[in-house]
């Protein structure tokens, strides 16, 4: 007979068997995978101490040289569920942010020598069954019942000994449904399957419509840092940022974002310290997929998307490469107010108007002046800028050299930023006409972020400039797959089907556009483009008509003299050009434009010179004179000819 000391942990109403590797709750045994028991005992030896994440993988995966911070968060989750009673598990294992985890709980260390011969008899089996070593990861339990039962030896299919067996064997059975149940209601078998997601704006449960941003900025943060990772795609902030103010359908929003699930919050304050309560619900049935809690101090609400990403992942169940898991935990800003400014300069941005790009130009310089090291702010700049110049509401010359300054600047901050990139490649091409350094950029945004839609809808853009036009679609339906509610993406497949003299099809995809928004100006000039080259003059001048009301009139006005010209209304041609004149004395009007109404009634001397002045003045438009329909009158003009080639435009390989 010999005796043996054993060690045990206790912790609350746990108490974790060191030898045997078991782990109870009160009377009830708490199955663990091998590596998830030893990351409970690298807590428990260094309780209240926060323990590194790279000491953690050293401990769990001696074996690995290196572990992806989403297989530590995938165990922690693990953990954190098997040792939980409401949010206990979370309060008893805190997060870090960037550093590791701290163990809340008191632990008691204690040992025992008992006879062992004793031992073998009060269990009555010989030796001691160990039955809670599930694989590493657990998909059938019909494979961890077989395995632990081979554990249990053929002593025991005695007469006397069968209903110990038996009970062995429910133990083994109740502890693989134990293990579903914990896990299951945070990971279900159709959680694995979710490969896109749309983070709506979080609500908040207080009266404080202040908070409404902050319940933005979470989604947006939480958006930009799950769109770095290449096996989940998530939709934009422009995508769901119309969903702020409704309490519809959640599966419903699902489906009509096309993704498989939704992440939905609510933010709760009181005092000092913030609550937000999550889920992710299935867009197929509405049923709940996952969810989760967690607390902060006020001070620190930009850590929230550090939580909440990180389960996410691990609920998700998600291996991410190091570049990935790297972006996953950076943080672009800690200044709250930061945040509010960047998603009102890309809420100003996104309307494509000289009003809204002005606007987001503001908000984005005091993001800028509470944070000088926030490089996505910078991008934004940039963009602004760069569709001032685009757009010809500023000369180029003064809006593109802008754009470069801040893009620099961008990528001086950071180097792997999909969007300074992207902004880099659209100056590079509407500016600098560097086509090649353009498509190198546009390829390097893709390569960091293939999730970013304007990379993949510039790029397109590139590809129908060379003529590329089964390429250039490819990338535009990538674009919609990865933000199906962008109206200026939406609006672009019917521009390429334009430029390709698909009329019919332009037209119909262009109006499907305007389902959107009726008064989506850029769709609208489409579709009069392509009404004009239809032949369905009356309707191009109808809505040509209604535009040169608006804002940006003076691009509409030249769009009906063209329309006029091409039906035969020559003297009406005429006063709409007049008209353009008058409108000169008071603001700018693109070289471009006048040419577009010159070339319609003949006067090729007229347009040339117009377009010699285009060239001068570096306008973007000069990128579509390869394949815009309305100069087509020119293609055997000489000095039509001359100029395509000084402006050198992308060739079709």
């Amino acid at each position: 007979m010999s005796r043996q000391t054993k060690q045990f942990y206790e912790f609350g109403n746990f108490r974790v068997d060191v030898s045997e590797r078991l782990l109870w709750r009160d009377e009830e045994k708490v199955p663990l995978t091998s590596k998830v028991f030893d990351l409970l005992m690298a807590f428990l030896e260094n309780s209240h101490r926060t323990v590194e994440k790279g000491e953690l993988c050293r401990r769990v995966w001696p074996e690995s040289k290196v572990v992806d911070d989403a297989n530590l968060s995938r165990n922690i989750f693990i953990l954190r569920k098997a040792i939980s009673d409401g949010d206990n598990g979370r309060r008893l294992i805190e997060t870090v942010p960037r550093r590791g985890y701290r163990f809340l709980a008191e632990v008691r260390e204690l040992y025992e020598e008992r006879n062992r011969t004793s031992l073998e008899e009060e269990s009555g089996l010989s030796p001691v069954v160990k039955v809670e070593e599930f694989t590493e990861t657990v998909d059938s339990p019909d494979q961890q019942s077989t395995e632990a039962l081979s554990q249990i030896p053929h002593s025991l299919f005695s007469v006397k000994r069968i209903a110990i067996a038996a009970a062995s064997l429910l133990v083994v059975l109740l502890a693989a449904l134990l293990y579903f149940l914990i896990a299951g209601r945070a990971r279900p078998t159709s959680l694995s399957q979710v490969r896109s997601i749309a983070v709506i704006p979080f609500k908040s449960l207080n009266a404080y419509p202040a908070d409404d941003y902050l319940g933005l900025a979470l989604a947006d943060a939480l958006i930009t840092r799950m769109g770095s990772i290449r096996q989940v795609v998530v939709r934009p902030t422009s995508s769901v940022r119309r969903f702020a103010s409704e309490d519809g359908d959640t599966a419903a929003i699902g489906r009509a974002l096309k993704v498989d699930g939704v992440l939905e919050g609510s933010i709760q304050k009181s005092d000092d310290r913030i609550r937000i309560t999550v889920q992710l619900i299935s867009s197929a049935d509405g049923s709940h997929l996952w969810a989760d809690k967690f607390d902060v101090i006020s001070a620190n609400a930009l850590s929230l998307e550090d939580h909440v990403a990180e389960e996410l992942t691990g609920a998700l169940t998600l291996k991410l490469s190091g570049d990935e898991a790297k972006r996953l935990a950076e943080h672009q800003t800690e200044n709250v107010e930061a945040y509010k400014l960047y998603l009102k300069g890309r809420y100003y941005w996104n309307r494509r108007d000289g009003e809204g790009f002005k606007k987001g130009i503001e908000c984005f310089q005091q993001a800028i002046d509470l944070d000088p090291g926030y490089a996505l702010v910078y991008a934004g700049l940039a963009d602004c800028y760069n569709q001032l110049g685009n757009y010809q509401i500023e000369k180029p010359e003064d809006a593109f050299p802008k754009a470069r300054a801040a893009v620099a600047k961008a990528l001086e901050l950071d180097e792997d930023l999909a969007e300074a990139h992207t902004s880099l490649a659209f100056g590079l091409l509407y500016y600098d006409w560097n086509y090649p350094a353009a498509e190198a950029e546009f390829k390097r945004a893709i390569e960091i972020n293939p999730n970013y839609s304007t990379a993949h809808h510039w790029y397109s853009i590139y590809l129908s400039l060379a003529g590329r036009f089964d390429e250039s679609l490819a990338q535009l339906r990538r674009a919609n797959e990865l933000d199906p509610l962008s109206l200026i993406i939406n609006m672009r497949e019917g521009s390429l089907y334009y430029h390709a003299r698909r009329y019919d099809e332009a037209i119909a995809r262009l109006e499907k556009a305007l389902e959107m928004n009726s008064n989506f100006a850029p769709a609208l000039s489409y579709l009069c483009m392509a009404y004009t080259e239809k032949g369905m003059y009356e309707q191009a001048i109808e809505g040509y008509r209604k535009m040169s009301e608006g804002p940006g009139g003076e691009y509409m006005l030249s769009g009906l003299a063209h329309v006029y010209a091409r039906a035969g209304r020559r003297k009406e041609a005429r006063k709409t050009i007049a008209r353009l004149k008058e409108l000169s004395q008071s603001v700018r009007i693109s070289p471009i434009y006048w040419a577009i109404a010159y070339v319609a009634i003949g006067d090729d001397d007229e347009t040339m010179k117009w377009m010699e002045r285009a060239y001068e003045e570096r306008e973007s438009w000069m990128l579509y004179l390869n394949i815009d329909p309305r100069f087509d009158p020119l293609r055997s003009d000489p000095r039509f000819r001359s100029l395509i080639e000084r402006v050198g435009l992308p060739q079709n390989r």
